[in-house]
């Protein structure tokens, strides 16, 4: 019968052998041809945001809900544009 430190260092061993594999074998994707090159970490963050902002109002029509959905999109709207700019 294994121990379980003789169990995780067969994991452990597993693991990197597939995180190996993986690195070796699976390539690493590159951007399409219509990709926004001005697109950022921050930028998913904030289109996330502004999609369930825009679903609550939708299903609430709470004038609170309105004001911050239309504060989610314009502040995504400018994020984008700056970025663009500097770019």
């Amino acid at each position: 019968m294994a121990t379980p430190k003789e169990i995780n260092q067969r994991l452990e061993r597993i693991q990197a052998a597939i995180k190996n594999g993986l690195e070796e074998h699976y390539p690493v994707s590159k951007a399409g041809p219509y990709a926004r090159h001005a697109w950022s970490a921050q930028y998913a963050v904030l289109v996330t945001s502004q999609r369930r902002a825009r679903r609550k109002y939708t299903s609430s029509h709470n004038p609170k809900d309105e004001r911050h959905y239309k504060d989610t999109r314009n502040q995504l709207k400018n994020t984008l544009k700056k970025e663009v700019r500097n770019s």
